[in-house]
Formats: structure tokens, sequence, C-alpha cells
């Protein structure tokens, strides 16, 4: 891992993606739905994804740290028994949904 000031950056800090295997269909559906309800009740902010998997829902948040804002975005989809998470944070300056949706793309793509 490289370390840096974050006071340099701009874009990304952070980037991680999950992918959680479900043994069917239904569950991953549960899965997905506990997850979107609870980026909700943490009071992220809901945005919109376009075409993405068989359900897809993204949120954002930001919070203060060293005289910064950091934005978090986190975009989240099902892909049959299959959920799948990107999540990138960092200097809100530059960073914004499209990033991680490219992200959230390809690994769609090679889920396939």
């Amino acid at each position: 891992m490289r370390q840096a000031d974050p006071r340099d950056a701009v874009g990304p800090l952070a980037i991680a993606s999950a992918a959680t295997v479900f043994r069917t269909v239904s569950g991953a559906r549960a899965g997905f739905r506990q997850a979107v309800q609870a980026a909700t009740r943490s009071g992220a902010t809901a945005l919109s994804t376009g075409p993405l998997g068989d359900q897809a829902a993204a949120f954002t948040t930001q919070r203060q740290a060293q005289g910064l804002t950091f934005a978090q975005f986190v975009v989240r989809w099902r892909q049959s028994n299959v959920v799948n998470a990107i999540v990138i944070e960092g200097n809100a300056f530059g960073l914004d949904l499209g990033y991680a949706m490219r992200l959230a793309r390809l690994q769609e793509g090679h889920e396939r």
C-alpha cells in the first residue's frame, strides 16, 4: 500500500470491490435488500445507477477530516445469486459516481 498525504490527492484514495455468492437467487435478493436498507438507514444519499445486473443501487456520503471533504460512493448490484459492491472513497474534488460505475461495469462484465 502506498502512503500519501490526503491533502495532495485528487480523486480516489481507496477502492474496494466485493462479490458475495449466495446459494439461491432468493437469498441474494434478500442480501441485496438488507444492504440497501442499511445504507438508507445510515443516511446515505441514494443515486441512480442506470441498468446494471438484475438489481442495482448506489449511494454517496461525505465526511470531513483534516480540513478536507471526503466523499464515498458505493455501488451495489445483484447478478443472479451474486451480490457485488464497489466502494470508492477520496477527496470529493474529482470523485464522482461515474468512476465507481465504470469499475462496477467492468466487474459485471467479468462475471458474465
